[in-house]
């Protein structure tokens, strides 16, 4: 009876042995060319979606990290360029990783904490006002907050080994960020401007009114930077949290002076690269010159 029972246990066992070494060649991944390609692609645009994230919100650590990611990348594409297909997936896998950590860090304590500030001090000031648009705009803002603070948990609670998919979960939310503060300076311009300010309710003559005006062309990030400069300077808000800053990251621009974490990263390697080439002991001595003896002079004996 035991003797049988454990010819059972053997033969599963056995089963399942070859049912896994049959499936292991279905689930490998197999490196080509046109893998790492796609790879590379993906690896670049996660690369330059966060060079604005790092420039106008990263700290010293955030720019190293993003140095190194940036430094494998580049590692791997002189690889692909050498055919080295392994090599270089096993970088863009490194400089992932790294992205990985960056892009997490970044939405959480940088764009979901301060879409936060921003939406309840924008609260606390139109709390009591009977300013509709306003109130729907903060309404706005807060959803697209739970929406940020949702995609961050689902980006971090994904498998751990599929980098890219991290990754995009990670943009899904720092747009969403993006778009919460949006609202929330929305808001917050609409419940200080005068209602005699507003365009619903300004007064219009009759030939602003039937008279075929040519139409001011004034992008929304010119048209609500003009905004906060106007109640700035009429003292109604104060930039207590850098408004024109999260304002121009909003819109996916670099804030002011500040030079891109790509070009930085591109001076390092540079200078990394010809600190290297000096390094490197130059093989080829240049060869000695040969002395060739010089020419004796004729000496004629002369005739006794």
């Amino acid at each position: 009876m035991f003797i049988s029972f454990l010819k059972t246990k053997l033969r599963f066992f056995s089963i399942t042995i070859c049912f896994l070494a049959g499936t292991a060649g279905i689930f490998s991944v197999q490196i080509t060319e046109e893998s790492t390609r796609r790879t590379m692609e993906a690896g670049h645009e996660f690369i330059k979606y966060i060079d604005i994230c790092v420039t106008n919100f990263g700290s010293k650590e955030d720019i190293d990290k993003f140095h190194k990611a940036n430094e494998h990348y580049y590692n791997a594409a002189l690889l692909n360029l050498r055919n080295q297909y392994s090599e270089a997936y096993q970088e863009l896998n490194k400089s992932l990783e790294i992205l990985k950590y960056l892009y997490s860090d970044i939405l959480q304590k940088k764009y979901l904490e301060d879409a936060k500030k921003i939406l309840d001090k924008t609260a606390i000031a139109i709390l009591y006002s009977n300013d509709i648009q306003a109130k729907y705009y903060l309404k706005l803002g807060y959803r697209n907050y739970e929406l940020a603070r949702q995609l961050q948990v689902q980006g971090y609670n994904f498998n751990k080994y599929l980098f890219s998919q991290k990754i995009k979960y990670f943009i899904q939310g720092i747009e969403s960020a993006r778009l919460a503060k949006k609202y929330a300076i929305l808001a917050l311009i609409e419940s200080n401007i005068s209602i005699f300010e507003k365009d619903e309710y300004r007064k219009r003559s009759f030939d602003e009114t039937y008279a075929k005006q040519e139409i001011e062309k004034i992008s929304n990030f010119e048209k609500v930077e003009n905004d906060l400069r106007n109640l700035i300077f009429k003292k109604l808000i104060n930039n207590d949290n850098q408004l024109f800053l999260h304002h121009y990251d909003n819109y996916k621009i670099y804030f002011k002076d500040k030079e891109s974490a790509i070009k930085e990263s591109a001076k390092r390697l540079k200078s990394k690269n010809t600190a290297d080439n000096s390094k490197q002991p130059n093989n080829q001595t240049p060869a000695k010159p040969q002395k060739t003896p010089a020419a004796k002079p004729n000496q004629t004996k002369p005739n006794k």
